[in-house]
């Protein structure tokens, strides 16, 4: 008999960032680590969040996604806004 859990969706929250980390020992640290980390957190269930830096780089070559601007965003431990868009369309 299965349990109530098993028929429980599963909902993923994905934050992406573009950005030069740096390697201390296996771990990647620095800003856009953090940068990620935080896109990623504001991500709502089953959403798929992208900064600026990211979009720039992926908007003309992923053909069949757009992206929603939601426009800059305040992020705890990030001296500057982010821009954040949202992925409304994967073809």
């Amino acid at each position: 008999e299965r349990s109530s859990k098993e028929n429980l969706p599963l909902w993923v929250r994905i934050g992406i960032h573009y950005g030069r980390p740096a390697r201390r020992g296996s771990d990647l640290v620095g800003h856009d680590v953090n940068v990620a980390a935080r896109v990623a957190d504001l991500a709502a269930p089953g959403e798929v969040l992208i900064s600026e830096a990211a979009a720039e780089r992926v908007a003309e070559r992923m053909e069949g996604v757009w992206f929603e601007e939601m426009g800059p965003t305040v992020m705890k431990g990030i001296p500057e806004p982010v821009g954040i868009y949202r992925c409304v369309r994967a073809g």
